[in-house]
């Protein structure tokens, strides 16, 4: 996974292209796409967990996935470079090996074209989110704990690039 050393977001996104070289796909992907959906998919009620734990909500704190309280700043921090590695990793990286779940070509190059269409505007937003982040972290805390914030829109605009991809795969494979 990334660690906070990477300085940007573009870099974690690099890397995780890069780390998926060393370990390529031999055969579908589809399930790494739906394993990065499902765990994005816990994301917007955990970060408002981690927001409400943050200005001294006892119970929220009780309610904490993937993190404990003393390090949830950190971990909430580290989340958008993990979410621009996980896209390139898990996402960008599995599109090719999509052939073996018996999609055409050209619905492959036209769910790849889509997604790289929108990763760039997901790696800023990225970037928005950790500049968001790191710069206040009592305005984000009390941003997360509302569901709001750069953050919580990268949560919500990867899963529904995820869900579109899975959508148009299923619907693709249907087709005779």
């Amino acid at each position: 996974m990334t660690t906070l050393r990477i300085k940007s977001c573009q870099e974690a996104f690099k890397k995780g292209l890069a780390d998926r070289k060393k370990y390529p796909f031999r055969d579908s992907s589809l399930y790494k796409i739906r394993e990065f959906q499902r765990r994005l998919e816990l994301f917007p009620d955990n970060l408002i967990n981690i927001g409400k734990c943050s200005l001294g909500k006892k119970k929220a704190c009780y309610s904490l996935r993937g993190c404990v309280s003393f390090d949830k700043a950190i971990y909430a921090k580290k989340m958008p470079y993990d979410i621009a590695y996980d896209l390139a990793f898990k996402v960008v990286s599995a599109l090719p090996s999509l052939k073996y779940v018996g999609l055409a070509q050209h619905d492959l190059d036209r769910i790849t074209a889509y997604v790289n269409s929108k990763i760039q505007g997901l790696i800023d937003l990225a970037g928005q989110a950790s500049v968001e982040l790191t710069n206040n972290w009592k305005h984000s805390a009390r941003c997360l704990a509302a569901g709001e914030g750069a953050l919580v829109d990268l949560v919500f605009a990867a899963l529904a690039l995820l869900n579109c991809v899975l959508g148009e795969v299923e619907a693709c494979k249907k087709l005779p």
